[in-house]
């Protein structure tokens, strides 16, 4: 174990094996032996490449699962470039629920009715904030694929019934 570098509170050390950690300078005895707290430190160490795989492994998890499709079924509605799904926006506080065409491009869709996690998400944000006014705690219903919430900040919303917000 060497030390590699030194603040006035901390030691950056060298184990035997490659791995470098930050530990408290009190961890580190007089004759340059570590305390138990200092060598529990020392073992939870990380290297860095393996806290860089860990972390590109976080992020292609959160890719994933942005990119995943989601089939949309049938439109409601059809242009020459979109597609419309029947949408109903709830503000929570109200309870107010209003009904939209979510429309979605479809140069985004690799094949009918499916399309990214992320676009949908986005839509429904987008749908909230115009319809609600700019508030970040709303609710999204997409019809076609029943009882999934988008938008942000959710705080304990529970699963609506089938005729949810119909006139």
């Amino acid at each position: 174990m060497t030390t590699v570098r030194e603040t006035p509170k901390a030691l950056l050390i060298e184990l035997e094996d490659g791995r470098q950690t930050w530990i408290q300078r009190r961890w580190m005895r007089a004759d340059g032996t570590l305390t138990p707290a200092g060598q529990a430190a020392a073992d939870k160490a990380v290297t860095k490449t393996q806290y860089a795989e860990a972390k590109q492994a976080e992020r292609q998890a959160e890719t994933d699962r942005r990119n995943e499709l989601i089939d949309l079924g049938a439109p409601a509605r059809s242009s020459d470039k979109a597609v419309a799904y029947h949408a109903r926006v709830c503000e929570p506080q109200t309870g107010q629920v209003i009904a939209r065409l979510a429309w979605f491009p479809k140069s985004m869709s690799p094949d009918a009715g499916s399309f990214p996690r992320w676009l949908i998400e986005a839509k429904a944000k987008d749908l909230g904030k115009d319809v609600i006014g700019g508030q970040n705690h709303f609710s999204v219903t997409i019809e076609s694929i029943g009882n999934h919430f988008f938008g942000e900040d959710f705080q304990g919303f529970a699963v609506a019934p089938d005729n949810w917000g119909r006139d």
